[in-house]
């Protein structure tokens, strides 16, 4: 937290078409449809109710004071019973009428919208297992409250990762019941961290901004390995360290690449390879504040010194196992050094590496609950953690872009692996408080998901960078 607390006193000197959407128009932190008034009508009649009195019991609607509708359901889920409660939101549906297609908003009530409050029960016993709420745009971020003798704990989950686990309420569960959300915040106001799960407000425009001027550029970009422009504008061969010739493509960065194109397409007017496409991006703030694009002498310099004797030190005598990472920390460096008024960082005085362990644990594909890996130095994170990692910095760490060094290990040879790709991802919430993460990779836009799918099993090491409203890549 240290180094976080550094780099921001360095800057302290930047067709929502079939999804559900709030009743209310624009997204606030504390506007959060609450059914604490409603829940206190079907206390008796729905939250007390046995399991056998909830089987196939029809769903009823009510209106909470300020005229909001909600609907009460039962439903089966694994093995509980769950009564829900939840606001009603709008679905957005196409109808074909003819030669024209109708769009209309439909009323809806999902278990996944902001607001929803649900109870478990267990589906043999009856006895209470837990309560979600769901108090965000998005579904995955919930709080997760359990009977714990006559108390209540609490977690906070996001994206099966434990920000808070076991947390005291000091509530009695079954008093959960008819208590509003603002005032559960307020009970565990100092135990459960809001704050790295609610987004910041109008603080996301200029990575939007970024994001665009990127997109509309991308058609202009062809992939070549290890193609970069140097500091003159002139394509150059990073391995080779001199101008790059389209029929001597370089291996060293493709160690353990399968599916790249090793040829020069035609068609864009960009040459760029998987380390020249970031600092691409990356220039495109460098150059507006100083008239010169970064030197690639500057970026190839080692961050890490493996030893000699390992395995990795070994491999390093042959291959260049760290220029992706060691090229990434410096482009950081460039830009936080850039905008501070103190003179030059490091990327460890400067603190663009980004080695944060938000997280307690986590929930496994089968269920089971495990310690979180987190950050491992001069490794990174596994890709498969990236979404809860980036949401929970695009909460704290609003208007803020990552650069990423991608590490692989080889499928054919045991304990090998080398950083062997980099990309830029672009974590904000938009307008309606949804998450959203744009990735751009060897001149293409991913989704953060189709990211995480194309790299399982591959670490990422990231570098923060402050976006910039002056964002003009050449």
């Amino acid at each position: 937290m240290k180094i976080r607390s550094v780099i921001r006193k360095i800057f302290a000197v930047a067709l929502l078409s079939h999804s559900i959407f709030a009743a209310h128009a624009q997204y606030s932190r504390i506007e959060i449809p609450d059914s604490a008034a409603v829940r206190t009508k079907v206390r008796d009649s729905w939250l007390k109710a046995t399991v056998k009195s909830l089987n196939g019991r029809p769903s009823e609607i009510y209106n909470d004071p300020a005229g909001g509708l909600f609907q009460v359901r039962s439903e089966r889920i694994g093995q509980s019973i769950a009564v829900a409660v939840m606001p009603q939101t709008y679905l957005k549906v196409s109808y074909i009428r003819g030669d024209d297609v109708e769009v209309v908003d439909e009323p809806s009530y999902s278990l996944n919208s902001c607001g929803s409050w649900i109870l478990f029960k267990n589906r043999n016993t009856g006895a209470d297992e837990k309560i979600i709420i769901r108090f965000t745009e998005n579904p995955d971020i919930y709080l997760q409250l359990k009977p714990l003798g006559k108390g209540t704990t609490a977690d906070l989950i996001a994206y099966d990762s434990y920000l808070a686990k076991g947390k005291a309420v000091g509530i009695p569960f079954e008093n959960l019941y008819t208590i509003s959300f603002p005032a559960i915040q307020r009970q565990c106001a100092k135990t459960i961290p809001w704050d790295m799960v609610l987004p910041a407000e109008n603080q996301y425009g200029t990575v939007q901004a970024m994001i665009s001027v990127i997109r509309d550029k991308l058609p202009s970009v062809s992939y070549a390995e290890d193609a970069a422009y140097n500091e003159d504008g002139k394509l150059y061969s990073i391995e080779k360290g001199n101008d790059y010739k389209k029929d001597e493509s370089d291996k060293m960065l493709d160690y353990y690449l399968k599916e790249q194109p090793k040829e020069i397409s035609d068609q864009g007017t960009l040459v760029l390879g998987a380390p020249g496409f970031v600092k691409w991006i990356v220039d495109g703030i460098i150059y507006p504040m100083t008239g010169k694009l970064s030197r690639i002498s500057d970026l190839v310099m080692p961050t890490t010194t493996p030893d000699p004797l390992s395995k990795q030190g070994v491999l390093s005598s042959k291959w260049n196992m760290t220029l992706n990472l060691d090229w990434n920390r410096h482009l950081a460096e460039k830009v936080t050094s850039l905008r501070s008024v103190k003179g030059r960082y490091s990327y460890e005085t400067g603190g663009t590496d980004v080695n944060d362990n938000f997280f307690i644990s986590e929930i496994q594909e089968d269920g089971r609950i495990v310690p979180s890996l987190g950050y491992t130095k001069n490794v990174g994170y596994e890709s498969k953690r990236l979404l809860p990692l980036l949401y929970v910095l695009a909460a704290t760490e609003p208007d803020w872009f990552y650069i990423g060094a991608i590490r692989h290990t080889s499928s054919i040879t045991t304990g090998e692996s080398v950083f062997d790709g980099n990309a830029a991802f672009f974590p904000y919430f938009r307008d309606d408080g949804k998450f959203d993460c744009v990735v751009f990779q060897n001149g293409k836009e991913l989704t953060i998901r189709q990211f995480i799918t194309n790299n399982p099993n591959a670490y990422v090491h990231l570098e923060r960078i402050k976006s910039y409203e002056g964002f003009d890549p050449q």
